[in-house]
């Protein structure tokens, strides 16, 4: 009986590494297939190229940050670009407009910036000056600013009083276009867009009436508030 005891414990000790090595290989076999299918249905690249069905994102535009002084700068900015040197690139002046206009406004904001490029050229003939190898200065300037809607984080209506400086080396004296420029902005892809601009002639010096402008009485003096 002792003997008969012995050799069935003896039978079940040569029996336990069997079983310990069967759950290992299963465990090993169950490892390796999940392991081949996570690699392909989620580390390979799919043969189709999946449909776009959203808009991309919008690039940070000049990393203006999201603040009441980063609105601010942000529309000077784009104020001083878009009425900038690039008016005498027409390529150029739309990728930028595209650039900083909001989803909804991007391509109206090249069109409009596009149209107002052709009045100050039919107006002044820069374009057609620098073709012909003349030097073209054309120097917009933010002087003061108002934020005129309340601040929520996500959008902002700043007001810009600014001068243009233009002429045309050996032809045209220096001459000065003033202006008040509304932008309306929304935070979009991480940065802020222009969702609407509307632009009004003056104040300028010299004008009739002795009243203070707005311009000069509640605007902020422009020095790069960020």
């Amino acid at each position: 009986m002792f003997e008969a005891a012995g050799f069935r414990s003896g039978h079940q000790s040569r029996r336990w590494p069997w079983l310990l090595g069967s759950i290992l290989l299963v465990l090993l076999g169950a490892g390796w297939f999940l392991s081949q299918h996570l690699t392909i249905t989620t580390g390979g690249r799919p043969s189709t190229p999946a449909r776009q069905t959203s808009l991309p994102s919008l690039p940070a535009a000049a990393g203006f940050p999201r603040t009441e002084a980063g609105a601010a700068e942000a529309a000077a900015g784009y104020l001083t670009m878009l009425d900038g040197p690039l008016v005498l690139d027409p390529d150029a002046l739309t990728q930028y407009a595209r650039s900083v206009g909001s989803s909804g406004y991007a391509e109206q904001l090249a069109k409009d910036s596009q149209d107002a490029a052709a009045q100050l050229e039919g107006s002044y003939g820069l374009r057609a000056a620098k073709e012909r190898g003349l030097k073209v200065a054309i120097q917009p300037q933010p002087l003061a600013y108002k934020l005129t809607s309340p601040w929520n984080g996500w959008s902002a209506s700043v007001a810009v009083w600014w001068i243009e400086l233009i002429a045309i080396d050996g032809v045209t004296p220096t001459m000065a276009l003033w202006e008040t420029s509304t932008l309306s902005l929304v935070w979009e892809g991480g940065g802020w867009h222009i969702s609407q601009i509307s632009t009004d002639i003056g104040p300028t010096p010299g004008s009739d009436g002795s009243a203070l402008p707005e311009q000069l009485s509640s605007f902020e003096r422009y020095r790069h508030v960020v």
